[in-house]
């Protein structure tokens, strides 16, 4: 697994356990200390392993979770769009990509991924390594963005029924102020970014046509 999968896999439920972990902490009413004392004990005993591999392994299942439900997501709103998500590129860019492959235009979405995606792993791959590993990180970037909002968007709402179960009443205001007001943010934030990261991905793909077009 590379790095940029791994960051993908790692990063966003670390962030989810953390932003559930939080809301308990600053949780005037529930006393994180006094669980965190028990842990402690428990992680210095024989069931000390047991916890890290247990943890380890609940870290990895909620990074598949996560991305699949992101991605679950983006196909679903990919089906509202004229274009795909995966090969966002005009009709007359297609057109080029495909005579550079040697292929007939593209008419469906799937084609579209295809053609463009085939372009950009060969061909820019082979004439502009550089610009292909910048592409790649853009869409790193977008992809871990994304992932992030869903982790937080998940953690919200897993915080919140815990919240409900622990004192079965709505969010106090400090919580409301202190933790989900914040983590919408971040979302907003992580959001913006990941909409910027795609943009210059297919910009410079789009880019590269016009130039290589001259």
């Amino acid at each position: 697994m590379g790095m940029n999968r791994e960051l993908r896999f790692l990063i966003p439920p670390i962030v989810a356990v953390a932003s559930v972990f939080w809301s308990l902490v600053i949780d005037p009413a529930f006393c994180a200390t006094e669980y965190l004392g028990d842990l402690h004990k428990l992680a210095g005993g024989d069931l000390g392993w047991l916890l890290f591999l247990g943890g380890g392994a609940a870290v990895l299942a909620a990074g598949c979770l996560i991305s699949a439900v992101s991605a679950f997501a983006l196909n679903m709103y990919d089906r509202r769009l004229p274009r795909s998500y995966e090969a966002d590129l005009s009709k007359e860019t297609l057109r080029r990509l495909a005579e550079d492959l040697s292929v007939a235009a593209p008419q469906t979405k799937e084609q579209d991924i295809l053609v463009a995606n085939c372009y950009v792993h060969d061909v820019m791959a082979k004439d502009h390594p550089g610009l292909v590993a910048w592409c790649s990180n853009r869409w790193n970037h977008f992809v871990v963005s994304t992932h992030l909002v869903f982790s937080l968007a998940l953690s919200l709402l897993g915080g919140m029924a815990i919240q409900c179960c622990l004192h079965h009443s709505p969010l106090s205001w400090r919580l409301f102020w202190w933790w989900l007001l914040p983590g919408i943010l971040l979302m907003i934030i992580l959001w913006s970014n990941a909409s910027r990261a795609y943009k210059q991905n297919w910009g410079m793909v789009e880019f590269c046509v016009r130039v290589r077009a001259k």
